[in-house]
């Protein structure tokens, strides 16, 4: 092969590597943003999952909370001195 030749087809295939080397670090920096991305909107799924969740114990409910009647809830009243039975 003529050495001319050759030197230009090695600039030629050096050009299409350093193409295609761009191309993947393009590639990659996208596939890491949307990982990070993914994972991130999952985190904040769970999140939510979790602050809408009830309490399924006594245990997870404050102390404060647990000890006090709900504040809509009526107080007890004595039975009614007629009776319909």
């Amino acid at each position: 092969m003529h050495p001319e030749t050759q030197v230009a087809l090695q600039h030629a295939r050096a050009a299409e590597l350093r193409a295609d080397a761009d191309a993947y670090r393009l590639a990659a920096v996208a596939r890491h943003r949307r990982g990070l991305r993914a994972r991130l909107g999952w985190a904040l799924a769970a999140v939510g999952l979790r602050l809408t969740a009830a309490p399924k114990t006594a245990a997870a409910v404050p102390a404060s909370r647990a000890a006090a009647p709900p504040p809509t809830a009526k107080a007890p009243t004595a039975p009614s001195a007629t009776s319909s039975s």
